[in-house]
């Protein structure tokens, strides 16, 4: 499958060498791409925005973001990703926060787009408060439902490389949950990708200001796309 992927240099070079993250005070030369949309997050104790991630990129070159956008679907989909806006937004917002981009515009979003790797999706849906007095567990189908499997979470977590029970996992104890059987599918290997990222960012420093893609983009569970 990855030997048929490969977007040509020659057609994609100007388009994707125009590519960085855009701050809000800059003019915009050229069109501006939404590729992470504001939303609220919270520690536990307080909420607060997480800023909006956009791309600037050029308009007046030999191929347009419309048609590059519908070439990256056709590629993910070829990969077997099922994939969503979200995550096309969140693979260009770690593109533009790439350092290597510069240099090979194109082979480095190739390189990313090899990181489409089989994994096993775990999906969890937990509730603010515990489980109703006396309520027994059950399943329906490939739901469980009851009282939240905290050591299978950490387990889990700690396997995906995620610290998000680290973080969260005391006050998520005794909570009521509906978890999903383990599903295999096709998911972007993220901690693949970010150690490329740091391996690039210690041949030179990143040069785009603007919010901090890499950041938002390399927990998944901080996206609105978990299931990059």
């Amino acid at each position: 499958m990855l030997g048929n992927l490969m977007l040509p240099e020659d057609l994609f070079d100007e388009l994707l060498g125009s590519f960085s993250l855009h701050d809000s005070s800059d003019e915009a030369v050229g069109g501006v791409f939404e590729a992470i949309p504001q939303s609220i997050a919270t520690d536990g104790n307080a909420n607060f925005a997480e800023p909006t991630i956009r791309i600037s990129h050029k308009n007046d070159g030999k191929i347009t973001f419309d048609r590059f956008r519908d070439r990256l679907r056709c590629e993910l989909q070829n990969l077997g990703h099922k994939h969503t806006d979200g995550v096309i937004g969140a693979l260009l917002a770690l593109y533009s926060a790439h350092p290597a981009r510069r240099r090979s515009p194109t082979s480095v979003l190739n390189a990313m787009l090899a990181k489409v790797v089989d994994g096993d999706l775990s999906q969890f849906f937990i509730f603010p408060y515990p489980p109703y007095p006396g309520f027994r567990t059950f399943k329906i189908g490939h739901f469980g439902i009851g009282e939240l499997h905290s050591r299978k979470l950490r387990h889990r977590s700690e396997r995906a490389g995620s610290d998000y029970f680290t973080l969260y996992g005391a006050r998520l104890v005794d909570r009521f949950a509906i978890e999903r059987d383990v599903t295999p599918a096709r998911i972007v290997n993220l901690d693949e990708l970010m150690k490329d990222m740091r391996s690039a960012r210690s041949a030179g420093p990143l040069r785009d200001s603007g919010p901090d893609a890499s950041k938002r983009t390399s927990k998944p569970w901080r996206l609105p796309i978990s299931t990059i």
